[in-house]
């Protein structure tokens, strides 16, 4: 048209129709040329906009376009700090929402530094543009501080500062304990195994270790753990294989307080497992009776209490199931399928239960008058007897 000619931006909701002028303010400039400018749009910003061109002959509206605006991703569940010792595993995570596609990068870079280069996968590295980082096999140069970016639409979000902080291991060595832990120790050990045995022997983490409970000593499981895999490769229960209610000279004993703990080879050379917790205690693993072995549980509280043997149970000694109370539920359950164990049962109280299939051997089962015995397979043993005293 003739000049001279003014131009005025304008806008309103979509697909209102209704709209008013803008001003050159905030984050909007542009707003009476040909080029109107937005920068750093927000959902504020998501509106229907008209230009309105005039001269001295009149004014024409432009057609509508609308600007849609799409929000930043946001990290729902932030990365969480570690604290590992050498040769295991790290692994961060975050979940995010938002628009999609999203692209995802993680960075490290050095404790409190404040800068970060980006991760790539090889080596130890997998899962550097996922939401989930691993890195395997950790030394004590991958120490530092993580941190993750989530992009679409070309905004990033980056998360808060996860730390990674590597202990040193030492080297595997044979641990023994000789006593019981401490009292205040024995029902509140803390959430995680040190080495194993507690501050009794030493602080130290050492994979590979053996370690020996001798008979009188007591070793109770952690509670609270993310996972309850004991950390040697190797633990044996020794004493005379003389059930007793409380230790004394003559048993050693582990004592079950977490809901499921892993043993590489828990070894089992007369002494005895009591479940301390009103739940099921779970052994997985492998687990050899090398001698008389009592199991028990201790519902003196007046609670419901299982053990469950998920292990692969081998070995030739002979296994007792007790409990205090006979007022309460106290079931033994060997579940392996798989079970090499040739040694005798016998139910003095409680319920002794074979779910898996020939999970209880071949061997002969005694049952006392207070015990009872379940199966759900079909027993067909003609090398071993089933006694009922009572």
């Amino acid at each position: 048209g003739d000049a001279p000619l003014t131009y005025q931006w304008r806008a309103g909701a979509v697909g209102g129709g209704v709209y008013t002028n803008l001003v050159d303010a905030g984050n909007v400039s542009g707003s009476t040329t040909t080029n109107l400018v937005i920068t750093n749009v927000v959902p504020a910003n998501d509106l229907d906009y008209v230009v309105v061109v005039s001269n001295a002959a009149g004014a024409v509206t432009s057609s509508v376009v609308t600007l849609t605006v799409q929000p930043d991703p946001v990290i729902v569940t932030q990365p969480v700090s570690l604290t590992l010792y050498e040769h295991q595993t790290a692994q961060f995570s975050v979940s995010t929402l938002g628009v999609l596609p999203q692209s995802y990068q993680w960075q490290a870079g050095a404790t409190g530094s404040g800068t970060y280069t980006n991760l790539s996968n090889g080596g130890k590295i997998s899962g550097a543009t996922t939401t989930k980082l691993t890195i395997a096999d950790i030394g004590l140069e991958n120490a530092g501080d993580y941190v993750f970016t989530v992009t679409n639409a070309g905004v990033g979000v980056v998360s808060t500062v996860a730390t990674l902080t590597v202990l040193a291991t030492n080297p595997p060595e044979n641990i023994t304990m000789s006593v019981q832990q401490a009292q205040n120790m024995d029902w509140n050990n803390g959430p995680d195994w040190s080495d194993g045995l507690a501050v009794l022997v030493s602080s130290g983490f050492k994979p590979g270790s053996t370690y020996e409970i001798l008979a009188g000593a007591r070793l109770r499981t952690p509670t609270n753990t993310l996972g309850g895999t004991f950390p040697g490769n190797q633990i044996t229960v020794d004493g005379s294989g003389v059930f007793v209610n409380n230790n004394d000279t003559t048993i050693g004993e582990i004592r079950l307080k977490h809901a499921s703990v892993y043993f590489k080879k828990l070894i089992m050379n007369g002494g005895q497992i009591d479940q301390g917790d009103n739940s099921v205690g779970i052994i997985a693993g492998e687990m050899d009776i090398l001698a008389n072995t009592p199991l028990y549980v201790d519902n003196a509280a007046g609670q419901d209490r299982q053990i469950q043997i998920d292990a692969w149970l081998t070995g030739s000694g002979n296994i007792e199931w007790r409990q205090y109370s006979a007022a309460f539920t106290a079931n033994l359950n060997i579940t392996g399928t798989s079970n090499t164990f040739s040694g005798q049962w016998h139910v003095f109280q409680g319920a002794l239960l074979g779910s898996g299939t020939n999970s209880l051997g071949t061997n002969d089962i005694t049952v006392d008058a207070s015990g009872a015995l379940e199966t759900s397979y079909n027993v067909n043993n003609t090398s071993g007897s089933l006694v009922l005293n009572g």
